[in-house]
């Protein structure tokens, strides 16, 4: 049982990381200045405190007669135990704890803000209900069975922990146990050389892993921020793995990882260092052009560097693939990255990046999970603290807590595309002195979302298709979250998908297009497969050797970068 609820509690966690994510974070100025307008509105409308503090002492006075009704919502993990329905007094905390944060959020409804502020201000006051839920403290009967079977172990454990995390982990319950992971051993580990690196980026080409393959390669651009081994989990969960047992040749850009030296390196810096990659590949494989697929901010690399190369006529790229991807930015606020992104947010990020050189990576972990603190820390509070295990092992936390920073320069330039809509814009911005203009990029084109993505929600990634005008669109809607719709194995029972495709073409409106679409069962992984086989050329003699004489490999996948 315990093992179960360790790898439940790694799902959950997986199905809610951030990861790479638009860069706007949190800062407590914007806190207080909500805090600020919610006391302002508090003042000028009196009639909307009173009534929720009237509200909630007959609720109190309900419950401590036993009148009451309030039950935690179904699927509510934190309150599974039958005793927060069973004993007497778990229940009466319950429903004071439910009747409070029922109180607060019709008070913040009641006060007549704007939504974007009233969205806000339910944010801020869910980090204080999330904080004080019964389930978060010592008495969680959970707890107590545990510290009772035990003989007190659990809670000496779980006191040892936090002592722990007070010192090493800056106060937060760790997240994974990295004990047993080793990149380039068993996570990160399929088999292959780096053929070619900059100062930016390192191109690992792959051990073909069939006798025959296709012709055209395929190049994968990760997210700059986290490591490039998302997509080369332990075998079985690689995506790299499985795309060369379906014979692709698959190169993959692993990115340098920056510190302060690095700080002027802007999103043109990125792109060029990708174009020269890709000069690379092509010479090492002989093939007049390539497949590209991108993820996240790397999508955004990506979509920005076809436009570049369509600009300049070096036009070299077959057809291309992004997954989870936020292009067009106009609906960004209403994700949960995009909460706090006012102009005085924006340029507050903007401002700490450049003072230190970079925007760290360990930093930005901990603001986002205070963006999802339910999934991200009360439950490690509970597992680690109070019961007194150890965090789970698993490969995509262990993998999320390996964090790479991002250069000030690039991240403004992130910020500036937020903040402008750029890429939505012909000529909205320039690399090497070429206007990017997403509309003349060329090719078919394949776009992968998630249907419970809160970071790139799905709907938000549809309308981004559109930006295309001369591409060939399919599009791909997963089951899964954000990490768990690129991390998407064969054989998982619980995958699906859905496809609504007809030559080219999809509805304008996302709920059209989910409405006429088909379900499928099984991983969107099989799907991009066989999209990309028809796209990737003729079928030859699988290479013996990697690299070229111009190209000779260097050493060993998945190479030095990804250690810094």
């Amino acid at each position: 049982m315990k093992k179960m609820s360790k790898s439940r509690l790694a799902e959950e966690a997986s199905a809610n990381l951030l990861g790479p994510n638009p860069v706007i974070g949190l800062n407590t100025k914007s806190i207080l200045r909500t805090l600020k307008d919610m006391a302002f509105k508090s003042i000028t409308n009196p009639r909307a405190v009173a009534k929720h503090q009237v509200n909630l002492i007959k609720s109190l006075a309900q419950i401590t007669r036993g009148q009451s009704e309030l039950a935690a919502p179904k699927g509510d993990k934190r309150f599974a135990d039958a005793a927060w329905s069973d004993n007497a007094l778990y229940k009466a905390s319950l429903q004071a704890y439910l009747a409070l944060t029922r109180e607060l959020d019709g008070w913040v409804e009641d006060l007549g803000m704007e939504q974007i502020d009233e969205d806000r201000a339910k944010f801020v006051t869910s980090l204080f209900s999330e904080a004080i839920a019964p389930s978060n403290w010592f008495t969680n009967p959970s707890s107590l069975k545990r510290a009772l079977e035990t003989g007190g172990k659990s809670w000496a454990k779980g006191i040892m922990n936090l002592l722990n995390d007070l010192k090493n982990n800056g106060g937060l319950p760790k997240q994974f146990d990295p004990e047993g992971f080793e990149v380039g051993k068993n996570i990160g580990c399929t088999k292959g050389k780096v053929i070619f690196r900059n100062p930016v980026i390192e191109v690992i080409q792959y051990n073909p892993q069939s006798e025959k393959v296709y012709s055209r390669p395929l190049l994968m651009i990760p997210p700059q921020i986290n490591k490039f081994y998302a997509f080369d989990l332990a075998p079985g969960r690689s995506m790299v793995e499985f795309l060369l047992k379906e014979g692709i040749q698959v190169f993959i850009v692993s990115w340098f990882n920056p510190s302060k030296s690095e700080s002027v390196w802007d999103l043109e810096t990125y792109v060029t260092a990708l174009e020269e990659g890709m000069e690379v590949i092509l010479n090492v494989s002989g093939s007049k052009n390539m497949n590209v697929w991108g993820a996240c901010s790397g999508g955004i690399t990506l979509a920005t560097t076809l436009a570049y190369l369509t600009a300049k006529d070096a036009y070299c790229v077959n057809a291309f693939s992004l997954t989870v991807a936020m292009l067009d930015m106009s609906d960004a606020a209403d994700t949960s990255a995009g909460l706090f992104s006012d102009d005085t947010s924006i340029e507050i990020a903007r401002e700490n990046s450049h003072r230190k050189g970079v925007l760290k990576g360990n930093e930005m972990a901990t603001v986002f999970s205070w963006m999802r603190p339910n999934d991200l820390i009360w439950n490690y509070w509970v597992n680690n603290y109070l019961h007194g295990n150890k965090p789970p092992k698993y490969d995509i936390l262990f993998w999320n807590g390996d964090t790479t920073n991002l250069p000030a320069s690039l991240h403004s330039d992130f910020l500036d595309l937020f903040k402008y809509n750029l890429l939505t814009k012909k000529g909205g911005f320039k690399i090497g002195g070429y206007s990017i203009d997403l509309s003349q990029i060329k090719g078919d084109m394949h776009f992968v979302a998630g249907i419970t993505d809160h970071i790139t929600p799905w709907k938000v990634c549809y309308k981004s298709v559109d930006l295309f005008k001369s591409a060939k669109p399919t599009f791909v809607l997963t089951n899964r979250g954000h990490i768990q719709t690129i991390v998407n194995p064969i054989g998982n029972p619980k995958g699906k998908y859905y496809v609504n495709q007809s030559n080219g073409y999809i509805p304008d409106k996302s709920d059209d297009w989910l409405a006429g679409s088909t379900e499928v069962q099984g991983s969107c992984w099989s799907h991009y497969s066989a999209w990309l086989k028809k796209r990737s050329g003729r079928i030859k003699k699988a290479p013996i050797k990697l690299g070229n004489a111009k190209y000779p490999p260097m050493y060993d996948a998945p190479g030095e970068y990804v250690f810094g």
